[in-house]
């Protein structure tokens, strides 16, 4: 334990923590937004209108670089915050979701998290401690976390303020799988030294990712005697599982079915479990096959390789079950999915088929997927800004990657989604004080606002542009998120440059 600037006896700083007699975390919560907003100069360092990174880039240095700062231990302190002191580390991430989307700084709160693809930092605490919550319960009897949650019954003395476990109950208990059991965490601590040497290499192909011809070359490359295409699938990615085994012979690009295997998933489950469930059936089939050598398993879960490869304790009983079979030689690579790959699209209609057969008798919840179901369910209630709950439901950051190649384009695409740009007069005369600035249309001169919503659906002046470019006069506001570069094309020759 250390202690804090000021009064050693009451700001003393415990694992990174900075804490007080009365658990309000002001003095904690002032160090984590002053180092957010160090790190903020990093953001506007790369987010040049000219030549700045793109908004999925910049996001990634937020989640990663900046946002970890305000999340660690998050369940320890932030459920005792008041509204006031929360209401700081959610200012500190709307500076950084200004600085990735490249909008206005009176831009809505809503359109920024809709731009960047990111909840509200109330909503991610939320889901940090329902987290914490579910992982304590999993764990063994007498484990401190287990225990700090069976007895929590303790009566508050602080009437104005939660807890930890009175936060995260009511959240949990909001959860589709409120009544379902919850399947233990297994404690296992291997011993590196104690371990048998790998008979398997993984191939994670991120070299040459979708190219499928390079893929194939390399699978035939390796000439297995066999090559089973693994797959799971799941309803919405956390309910009703499947999983599928596709034991094949021959070329990469015309495979022979010799054998498929399939099992019914978990009834609340992840795309991970069953991934992992489907390479099972594959090893099993191994083990009780004739002898074979060389055996191939092509999978599209690149987490479950990635795991794998970095000795994850989730794929401790899969590396047991490889490492029990003597005598053969695993190759894993990943492939790409629905990337019309024979083998694959073959494990994929087999493993949605196998979703659909009877429930098994196990309803238990495994941490992953109730981590899963908690991402999917605790999220931020239906926009309300008049643009954004027209369009959110086509917003796609794929799409917008694909179609926007600059970071000057991305910004103008933001800042028309909000609803504030410069170069529509109802900007102008928003942030004009002298009241002698008016919104009215200078294009067409009808005398109505010359909002988003007018320049991209009804005024007369921008309507030959919008016949071209998008092949009809009529265009939506739906058409914001569905045509990202069309909307950028329409501006280029309609709004009058900077």
């Amino acid at each position: 334990m250390k202690y804090g600037e000021g009064d050693d006896e009451r700001c003393p700083v415990f694992l990174g923590v900075t804490l007080d007699r009365t658990l309000a975390f002001q003095d904690h919560v002032k160090s984590i937004t002053e180092r957010v907003d160090g790190k903020l100069k990093l953001l506007y360092c790369l987010a040049s209108r000219s030549w700045g990174w793109q908004k999925d880039s910049l996001r990634k240095i937020y989640i990663t670089m900046i946002r970890t700062i305000m999340d660690y231990s998050a369940a320890a302190w932030q459920p005792w915050l008041s509204s006031t002191q929360f209401k700081k580390l959610e200012t500190s991430q709307n500076r950084c979701l200004k600085a990735i989307t490249g909008v206005y700084a009176g831009s809505d709160l809503e359109c920024r998290r809709l731009e960047a693809d990111l909840p509200s930092y109330r909503t991610h605490s939320n889901q940090l401690i329902a987290i914490a919550y579910e992982k304590g319960t999993r764990m063994p009897p007498g484990h401190p976390r287990r225990d700090a949650i069976d007895n929590s019954t303790i009566e508050h003395r602080l009437k104005k303020r939660s807890s930890f476990c009175a936060t995260a109950k009511p959240l949990t208990n909001s959860l589709s799988t409120a009544d379902a059991p919850r399947r233990p965490i297994t404690m296992i601590f291997p011993e590196p030294w104690k371990s048998p040497p790998r008979n398997w290499t993984v191939t994670t192909n991120l070299d040459i990712k979708s190219d499928i011809p390079a893929i194939g070359q390399r699978i035939d490359h390796i000439a297995a005697d066999v090559v089973i295409y693994t797959d799971g699938s799941c309803t919405g990615g956390v309910s009703d599982g499947g999983a599928a085994a596709v034991i094949t012979t021959g070329p990469f690009a015309v495979p022979n079915c010799i054998d498929t295997l399939v099992a019914k998933g978990s009834v609340h489950t992840c795309s991970y479990e069953e991934e992992k469930r489907a390479l099972h059936l594959g090893i099993d089939w191994v083990a009780g096959a004739p002898p074979h050598s060389n055996v191939m398993f092509c999978t599209d879960s690149l987490s479950l390789l990635q795991a794998l490869e970095n000795d994850h304790p989730d794929t401790m009983d899969t590396r047991q079950k490889l490492q029990s079979i003597e005598g053969k030689h695993f190759n894993l690579l990943y492939v790409p999915g629905h990337k019309d790959i024979p083998g694959n699209e073959m494990a994929d209609q087999n493993a949605k088929s196998a979703a659909k057969l009877p429930d098994e008798a196990d309803r238990s919840v495994p941490f992953r997927a109730v981590k899963a179901i908690i991402k999917r369910e605790i999220r931020d209630p239906p926009p309300t800004h008049r643009l954004v709950k027209e369009f959110c439901a086509g917003m796609s950051m794929k799409r917008d990657k694909e179609q926007i190649k600059s970071r000057r384009d991305a910004t103008t695409l933001a800042q028309l989604r909000t609803g504030h740009i410069k170069k529509l007069a109802y900007y102008d005369a928003k942030v004009d004080k002298s009241g002698e600035v008016t919104s009215d249309c200078k294009r067409c001169e009808s005398g109505e606002t010359d909002d988003v919503v007018h320049w991209l659906t009804k005024c007369p002046q921008t309507a030959a542009a919008r016949q071209r470019i998008f092949g009809n006069h009529i265009v939506s506001v739906m058409d914001l998120a569905r045509e990202p570069a069309r909307i950028i094309e329409l501006a280029g020759c309609t709004l009058q440059q900077e």
